[in-house]
């Protein structure tokens, strides 16, 4: 890249290593959250394979918390005193594409994970076993490891180019095609539901509506997962593109958009968490019992 020789503003690096510092601290404690939440399960309520995508998510962005925003943090504090060294530089770079690869694949198998359990709720589950998640989560991070290693060979930009070119525009293809054909199936089997209800009223029917309103909640917690998703990936993968066909950019220019589309992609991790734990209900419940049970068992203590 034509603007490697020239060093960035002072105040850039300094602005980008506080911006980590702020997406390291909420993204290790939202993602610690979810993934401990799951596992304590403590209304028995939450082991699903949609929750089990969602800690495997929670340990992707965990992992950009406490590595690759680290790992920015030392790289954009030693380039503000002109001290970066080439191999901070790269281990930076491939952890990023690292944990932004198995995020992003980890969203979209979630988005599988909804059309699947809303459109044929059967196959899924009977087929969609723990054994079966476990593998998939395997893939995921098999693909992850190996793939970004094509980094070495094409360099940064044009690796973030492909990438934005290919991992992240199908991604957003396919979870935007997803989402809407899950939300027509669900709008048209609710209103179905709803004016067979006003006829005859049974058990059965009750407890379908329940379970599509259900799925409503969560499928709506997921299109605040995609918007977000979308206001950070997109504006990344614009800018991604400028910096490769802007051959006439100012160097300055350049180094601000390299830094904004590191924090943009960065700063996703620590926002699904604190959707997860506003939308969904299943999540607010188990916090509350985890508190609650945590309280009582410290006034006991106390009394004792």
């Amino acid at each position: 890249m034509y603007c490697d020789p020239v060093p960035p503003p002072t105040e850039l690096s300094i602005f980008t290593a506080t911006i980590s510092s702020i997406i390291t601290l909420l993204s290790i404690i939202g993602n610690g959250i979810i993934i401990f939440v799951i596992i304590r399960n403590p209304l028995k309520n939450l082991r699903t394979p949609f929750n089990f995508f969602l800690v495997n998510l929670a340990i992707s962005d965990l992992i950009i918390g406490s590595i690759t925003s680290p790992l920015s943090i030392y790289a954009h504090a030693r380039e503000s005193v002109g001290k970066l060294h080439n191999n901070t530089k790269v281990t930076f770079q491939l952890t990023y594409f690292i944990s932004i690869t198995a995020s992003i694949l980890s969203l979209g198998v979630l988005c599988a994970d909804r059309f699947i359990a809303i459109i044929y709720p059967m196959r899924h589950r009977i087929h969609l076993s723990l054994k079966k998640c476990v593998f998939i989560a395997i893939g995921i991070w098999l693909f992850s490891v190996t793939v970004p290693f094509i980094y070495f060979k094409v360099g940064f930009v044009e690796y973030l180019l492909i990438y934005a070119s290919t991992c992240v525009l199908l991604a957003f293809i396919f979870m935007c095609l997803t989402y809407v054909k899950v939300y027509k199936f669900l709008r048209q089997k609710t209103s179905e539901l709803r004016q067979l209800m006003t006829t005859e009223e049974s058990s059965d029917e009750k407890f379908r509506l329940k379970r599509l309103l259900m799925e409503k909640k969560v499928t709506r917690a997921f299109l605040v997962i995609l918007v977000l998703f979308i206001c950070t990936y997109l504006p990344a993968s614009i800018m991604i593109y400028i910096i490769y066909f802007c051959q006439h950019c100012d160097c300055t220019f350049i180094h601000i958009l390299r830094d904004l589309e590191i924090v943009f992609i960065l700063s996703n991790s620590c926002m699904n968490p604190f959707v997860c734990t506003i939308r969904l209900v299943n999540f607010r419940k188990s916090i509350k019992a985890l508190f609650s049970s945590k309280v009582h068992e410290s006034s006991c203590s106390n009394q004792t």
